[in-house]
């Protein structure tokens, strides 16, 4: 996904050079002009590509394996046990800050629900509110989404060392689909972050698309809903939250079109003045009758 991201603006920077080096071909103030534009759209573009060739590694997933994962399904689909255990060996073969640097899709409810088969085995990012946690012991099909659980049990009584095989369960609501959460299957969780229901956390999340899994709710409604298999949750305690600096690199990628429009206005600022001077400049013609 990113190689073909930077072709496709590489093609656009010299499509651009083309057109701008055959436009303002001509005096010393157009080939000024089309020196800064070409300069600066030249540093945008070559910055966005190494950072999208050389900013992460690829996890490698061996999708063959994942053949036998049937979406619609409930999450303890005995035949889904060998793709489940192969994607978390490889979780946990590999640290978290590795997971993280790696080359991911961030992603919302709608893509994971629309198109399961494409994002199945791929790293992707979450980001939305933790409503529910609960430890499962095992590989098993967990209780209702809606039934009772302690609500926010204090951190020291977590049980992520009861058992090997066992795995967190969490629900998290993200911003395009309000009602329904994904969910999410992880190794740990944050030390200090409460677990159980009614919960309101602020995570995100970076781990491998299972499946579009089924699950009932306390009403026994059949669902389905996007589930992720990760290492563990990134949590923002809402008192911690700050502001995150924004860096010059990240105001000129975000702002090249502004600064691509600001320079054109002034290069027809400039034309128009330079044509007016050199109007007034021209001495009359005197005719001798």
């Amino acid at each position: 996904m990113s190689e073909i991201a930077g072709l496709i603006r590489l093609k656009a920077s010299g499509t651009l050079y083309w057109f701008i080096k055959n436009r303002f071909r001509g005096n010393i103030l157009r080939k000024t002009v089309y020196l800064i534009l070409v300069s600066i759209f030249s540093f945008v573009i070559l910055s966005s590509v190494v950072y999208n060739v050389f900013g992460g590694e690829i996890l490698f997933v061996e999708r063959e394996r994942l053949e036998v994962i049937v979406d619609n399904t409930p999450l303890a689909r005995s035949e889904d046990k060998p793709a489940w255990d192969y994607l978390f060996e490889i979780l946990r073969e590999h640290p978290e800050t590795e997971i993280e640097k790696a080359d991911y899709d961030a992603v919302g409810f709608t893509e994971l629900n629309r198109q399961p088969v494409e994002y199945r085995g791929r790293l992707v990012r979450i980001t939305g509110r933790l409503v529910r946690c609960e430890w499962i012991p095992q590989h098993q099909e967990p209780k209702p989404f809606d039934e009772d659980l302690p609500e926010k049990e204090n951190s020291s009584e977590k049980m992520s060392k009861k058992e090997s095989n066992g795995f967190y369960e969490s629900w998290i609501l993200v911003r395009d689909k309000k009602d329904i959460p994904i969910s999410v299957c992880s190794l740990t969780i944050p030390e200090k972050i409460p677990v159980g229901d009614g919960l309101n956390e602020r995570v995100s999340v970076t781990g491998f698309f299972y499946k579009r899994r089924l699950f009932l709710s306390s009403d026994s409604e059949e669902l389905t809903t996007p589930t992720i298999l990760a290492k563990t949750l990134r949590w923002t305690p809402l008192s911690a939250e700050k502001p995150k600096p924004v860096s010059v690199m990240q105001i000129i990628r975000n702002n090249t079109f502004i600064i691509l429009f600001f320079l054109l206005i002034l290069w027809f600022i400039f034309r128009i003045s330079s044509r007016h001077l050199r109007r007034s400049n021209r001495k009359p013609i005197q005719i001798k009758l």
